[in-house]
């Protein structure tokens, strides 16, 4: 409410930027409701992932609170993006991690998750850190395989092989370098200096930090698939950070990608507290560094201009 959403997708996210644009022609309450529905349906669903997962010893909303606390700290998050979008169907992907370590013969939950990244790489070209983290995933959570690769390969690339295919009926086939990810190292220092930035980021990190400890303290009470699941947690969140830096043209909204793994580790600092009114202190303050924050009052931290 402090600061109305907008559309903001860059034209080189070819589909998102055509299906979505146009809704910034909409009035300001209708683009509210919509990313608060997005917001709020995310949050409820990445709850009900990790409640499934048993990732905690009994079922809590915490994660989905973090969630929806730290995708309102920074400005850039405040907006309807290619990041925001996309992690939706990567809340449904984490889903499905439950049954990839269930399953005798996972081949084919191997190839629908594989299948599905490469879709959302099409969809949005920074999602390719999630091919990694699939491969990972099913490296260390399914009964492996050498095969495996293979079976995860042919899914990643076949939503490719079916787009070039309808490119090239289309006598547009030279449109398909557009849809592949375009690295480069890209300078952040600006946006790293920015007070607004720096601060956000140093909140995110103390929860999320917290979060890990408190997690590897109390992972006794869970069971072993889920100390698992906790572990490619963690280095999901590195690897999706890497993107801020390596993908080219890409401002703060794809740190996104990022919120998603922070959000599930910090509900561990809220969930293990062990003086709760401290919990509930630093809530407290996240809200109002919210407001804060976005209400755009003029920082100067002299530090950051070394």
């Amino acid at each position: 409410m402090i600061a109305p959403p907008r559309v903001v997708i860059p034209e080189e996210y070819y589909l998102l930027h055509r299906i979505f644009t146009p809704l910034n022609q909409f009035p300001t309450f209708f683009l509210i409701f919509l990313y608060q529905i997005l917001i709020v349906v995310q949050g409820v669903r990445l709850c009900s992932v990790v409640n499934n997962m048993q990732l905690f010893p009994k079922e809590n909303f915490l994660v989905g609170m973090v969630y929806i606390l730290f995708t309102a700290m920074l400005p850039d998050w405040n907006n309807i993006t290619g990041a925001l979008i996309i992690n939706t169907l990567f809340i449904e992907i984490i889903g499905q991690f439950k049954r990839l370590s269930t399953l005798d013969k996972p081949e084919k939950a191997v190839f629908n998750l594989s299948f599905f990244t490469g879709i959302a790489i099409i969809i949005y070209p920074p999602s390719i850190i999630w091919a990694l983290l699939i491969l990972i995933a099913c490296i260390s959570l399914a009964r492996f395989k050498i095969h495996h690769i293979l079976v995860w390969l042919i899914g990643l690339l076949l939503p490719f092989y079916f787009l070039a295919a309808i490119l090239f009926l289309n006598n547009h086939l030279g449109q398909f370098l557009r849809y592949i990810p375009d690295f480069d190292l890209t300078d952040h220092r600006s946006q790293i200096r920015d007070p607004h930035f720096a601060i956000t980021g140093i909140l995110i990190l103390i929860t999320t930090f917290i979060g890990i400890i408190s997690g590897q303290r109390n992972s006794g009470k869970i069971i072993i698939t889920a100390r698992k699941v906790w572990v490619w947690i963690t280095a999901a969140l590195f690897l999706t950070a890497l993107i801020y830096f390596i993908f080219k043209s890409e401002n703060n909204s794809v740190l996104l990608l990022s919120v998603l793994p922070a959000a599930i580790l910090s509900g561990n600092s809220f969930y293990f507290a062990k003086k709760k009114w401290i919990a509930g202190l630093w809530f407290w303050m996240l809200i109002m560094m919210i407001w804060f924050l976005n209400s755009k009052i003029p920082i100067h931290i002299k530090w950051l201009h070394i």
